[in-house]
């Protein structure tokens, strides 16, 4: 169970719109965006593992989007073809970030300045996205008010942009159309189709170089194991044949 001072804080995070509160999670309203606030532990027994996560609604159908930080193993992975970062030009959120999501073009806009520098000053939260939300996480139950604040704040602002990056990404690849009009440029939903089928065909390759080497690691344990066990029967062998001969003399 979350701290309860952290969860009758909420005020201070939705001001006049909080709807509900529960043991662990607390739900209200952020710059018109329905978010919900909650403190999971995703540990096993005795090995904990608490989160702060932030759920803020919205529709994502049609994006793919990931951000992670950037590590050596993200880094070896990448080398390998087996994650596609996005490089978004601002050298310092590149540097913190993988920007894994498609169709680019709609990403790139969705990510633009002011996020970029929102998602910086939150401390760089894990962002994936669900079903019907944007969740916005890091380890640990976040207690300080200020920082939970940034966390909703920029849970609220990425689901609020996600419709106007579609709506400017259309703009920007627009030509001239009927009339003087705009019309996107033929082929544009298909190159989006095709960048997003890639982008997952990337991610099951990843999946299955997973699994291979957690096959690589059992095998290797299992093993061990049996060159341990022989060993001791070889080494329980000799002890007993050697106390026979010397019982024997």
């Amino acid at each position: 169970m979350a701290d309860l001072n952290v969860l009758q804080s909420a005020g201070s995070w939705f001001p006049g719109r909080v709807s509900v509160v529960h043991s662990d999670s607390v739900s209200g309203e952020c710059q018109g965006v329905a978010v919900t606030v909650s403190f999971p532990n995703h540990g096993c027994g005795s090995t904990p593992d608490p989160w702060t996560e932030v759920a803020a609604q919205t529709d994502p159908r049609g994006v793919v989007l990931e951000l992670r930080p950037q590590t050596f193993d993200e880094s070896n992975l990448e080398s390998r073809g087996l994650v596609r970062d996005l490089k978004t030009g601002d050298l310092h959120f590149d540097e913190t970030y993988v920007v894994e999501g498609a169709p680019s073009d709609i990403v790139l806009q969705w990510l633009d300045a002011d996020l970029r520098s929102q998602l910086l000053g939150a401390g760089a939260p894990v962002v994936c996205l669900s079903a019907r939300a944007i969740l916005c996480k890091k380890p640990g139950w976040i207690h300080d008010t200020a920082s939970l604040g940034r966390l909703v704040l920029v849970a609220a602002a990425l689901a609020a942009n996600l419709p106007l990056a579609t709506q400017r990404a259309n703009q920007a690849s627009a030509g001239p159309g009927y009339r003087g009009g705009q019309a996107p440029p033929p082929g544009l939903d298909q190159a989006r189709a095709s960048d997003m089928a890639d982008l997952s065909a990337t991610k099951d390759r990843r999946d299955a170089d997973a699994a291979k080497r957690v096959v690589k690691i059992g095998v290797a344990v299992v093993v061990s194991l049996i060159i341990t066990v022989l060993g001791w029967i070889l080494v329980s062998g000799g002890i007993a044949a050697f106390f026979h001969f010397t019982a024997g003399e």
